[in-house]
């Protein structure tokens, strides 16, 4: 007698991440883990005043003081160079780079300009007669968004290389718009509004209703925002004033909060790559770096996987599932949690996936009420990280689930003084039948 093939639902690609919903996970690195918090103190480099810091696409960090000066810091130099710089660039809010050069708005928010990068001489000239230009953010590839309003209508245009407007979506239910950033993982905008009621609204690509909104007073009670940036991916950072303290306070891509940072002073302008944050105030540029522990006195940091629906097809024995492993690294101080949320009723599966594919919800959102639905057969294990440093195999036995229907919810958590933990690849594995062929080939693995 042949035995049956072990099949699996197997999760390590980017591919096969995408089809599960995430929360407060890190996939810049290989892998899904929570996000670093960054380190409470930064290192400084004292200017003459500073503002709109940039990256080129070399690495080096730009940024403009109030002396028509440019300062040029190369990732290998311990100082900044100091260099004259056009002084409509020294006056510019923000500055984007892109591989064609540095745009900037006008200082009468006409128009656009984009400056070659190592010359600063200007390349290309935007003019929006009838429009206002109130912010830039770098777009896909070679191009730019500018946030305009012409005639009382937000939109956001997207300009590309040689000056050319090649799209316009317009942001619904927004009024006086300050500053915006556009995420270019899960394709959305978020756009600071409001004057003394601030709140921030996310966007999809095509722009119209927002697809959710913040009222910044949430995240203090008496919090007022000065300075909106991201790192162009995954994370937004809103620099404000409670009474006399300033603060950065550092978002995910759905609002979830993932710590604040205590500044000096009053930041002039913030930017941020997957290595490092950079804060400009009137004393120069600070650089604060991800933390290689969660810092002491620090909430416990966490993220969540959830995957899709998953199948097992009849057999004779009644056998459904076997085990959902998870290949991950679990320093000491952390730990991993592998539940499952199962059942046997077509309309219930039917009503998990109308929620899971929700697109008005974020995927937050649409977890939260995933793991809230009642009637669920519900299961969980907990393993706990120690002083190996090597990735492991974690299994949690699946051999009682005996419906069809199955959601696998892996959560890694750290705690003060932890290193962070990464997961690496997550397999779902039952007892196969030849029905397994006719499900998605990016799941499969023999």
């Amino acid at each position: 007698m042949k035995p049956d093939k072990l099949k699996r639902y197997r999760f390590a690609t980017e591919a096969q991440w995408n089809a599960c919903l995430f929360v407060q996970a890190n996939r810049a690195a290989k892998g899904v883990g929570p996000f670093a918090p960054y380190a409470p103190f930064g290192e400084r480099h004292d200017t003459q005043g500073a503002h709109a810091p940039v990256v080129t696409r070399t690495g080096e960090w730009l940024w403009f003081d109030n002396q028509c000066a440019v300062y040029r810091l190369s990732p290998d130099d311990e100082k900044p160079e100091r260099s004259a710089a056009p002084a409509a660039l020294t006056h510019a809010r923000r500055v984007v780079a892109t591989a064609s050069g540095l745009w900037m708005s006008s200082d009468d928010g006409q128009s656009l300009q984009c400056y070659e990068t190592e010359t600063l001489t200007r390349l290309v000239t935007v003019d929006f007669p009838g429009a206002h230009v109130a912010d830039l953010a770098r777009g896909e590839g070679d191009s730019v968004f500018a946030l305009m309003n012409r005639q009382g209508v937000w939109q956001a245009a997207r300009i590309d290389r040689r000056g050319q407007v090649i799209g316009t979506v317009t942001f619904e239910g927004v009024a006086h718009a300050r500053a915006f950033v556009y995420l270019r993982r899960s394709q959305r905008f978020v756009v600071l509004a409001g004057e003394k009621h601030a709140q921030l609204y996310w966007f999809s690509l095509a722009g119209g209703s927002a697809l959710q909104r913040l009222a910044v007073a949430a995240l203090h009670p008496c919090f007022t925002a000065h300075v909106l940036g991201s790192d162009g991916r995954d994370q937004v950072f809103l620099s404000g004033a409670e009474g006399e303290e300033f603060y950065v306070t550092v978002l995910d891509a759905e609002g979830n909060s993932l710590g604040e940072i205590l500044l000096e002073a009053e930041a002039t302008g913030l930017t941020a790559t997957r290595e490092k944050l950079v804060v400009t105030d009137r004393r120069g540029l600070l650089q604060f770096q991800p933390a290689s522990a969660v810092p002491e006195g620090t909430a416990p940091v966490q993220c969540r996987l959830l995957t899709p629906v998953l199948f097992s097809p009849d057999r004779e024995d009644q056998r459904r599932w076997l085990r959902a492993e998870v290949q991950a690294r679990l320093p000491e101080g952390s730990t991993l949690e592998i539940a499952y949320l199962a059942t046997d009723d077509d309309a219930q599966r039917n009503r998990l996936n109308a929620i899971a594919t929700n697109a008005a919800l974020t995927a937050s959102q649409r977890v939260v009420q995933l793991l809230s639905e009642p009637d669920l057969l519900r299961g969980q294990t907990v393993f706990y990280g120690d002083r190996t440093q090597d990735a492991k195999t974690f299994a949690a036995k699946l051999f009682d689930v005996q419906a069809r229907y199955l959601l696998v919810c892996v959560t890694l958590t750290a705690t003060a003084s932890a290193t962070l933990p990464q997961m690496s690849e997550l397999t779902v594995s039952y007892p196969g039948r030849t029905l397994m062929e006719d499900l998605p080939a990016i799941y499969q693995r023999e």
